[in-house]
C-alpha cells in the first residue's frame, strides 16, 4: 500500500483554485431569512445557490467577495415551501455546501 497523493492536472490561476469554506449558516432552521458566514482565500466572484432536494437550483446569485471573512444574507422573497435545502457557494472550481431547513413557522 502507498500513501494517497493529489495530482492537479489543471494549470489554472490561483483565483480559480481559491479555497472557500462555510463557517456558519444561521438560523437553521429558518423562517424567512438566514445568513451565511464564509471564508474566501482570494477575493473574487462567488456564486450563491439554494438547491432543493430534487437537485434543482431555486435561487442563484453571483456576488463579489473580498478575501477573508464574508457574509451573505438570504431573504425568502419567493416564499419557498418548508423542507430541506442545500446552500452552495462556488468560487472558481471550488464548491462547498451545507444543509439548511426551512421551518413551517
Amino acid at each position: 500500500y502507498s500513501p494517497v497523493r493529489v495530482i492537479n492536472l489543471d494549470e489554472k490561476s490561483d483565483v480559480q483554485n481559491a479555497s472557500i469554506d462555510i463557517k456558519n449558516v444561521a438560523p437553521n432552521p429558518f423562517n424567512y431569512r438566514f445568513s451565511v458566514t464564509y471564508n474566501l482565500e482570494t477575493a473574487g466572484e462567488v456564486q450563491v445557490m439554494l438547491i432543493n432536494m430534487n437537485g434543482q437550483a431555486i435561487f442563484s446569485e453571483k456576488i463579489e467577495a473580498a478575501a477573508g471573512l464574508n457574509y451573505y444574507d438570504y431573504t425568502d422573497e419567493k416564499n419557498i415551501p418548508f423542507g430541506n435545502y442545500i446552500i452552495t457557494l462556488v468560487s472558481g472550481n471550488k464548491k462547498v455546501s451545507k444543509k439548511i431547513i426551512k421551518s413551517i413557522n
